[in-house]
């Protein structure tokens, strides 16, 4: 992954790391949302081929965005 900030001779790379983290939990949150939203346009034989029932995805969109 490249990055949008080169830290070297950078006084406040702290607060660099800690945006980098900020940015990638972002990022992860984002990801799990579109996995979520794909779930929920399976119908029941394509669930059932994953082994998922309806009740599994509802239960997993139902959950917070910070829900890992």
């Amino acid at each position: 992954m490249s990055r949008l900030v080169d830290t070297q001779g950078f006084q406040n790379a702290g607060l660099v790391r800690y945006c980098r983290v900020i940015l990638d939990r972002l990022a992860l949150a984002a990801e799990r949302r579109r996995q979520r939203r794909a779930l929920l346009r399976l119908d029941a034989d394509q669930l059932r081929d994953i082994g998922l029932s309806r009740e599994d995805i509802d239960a997993e969109v139902g959950q917070a965005f910070w829900r890992f």
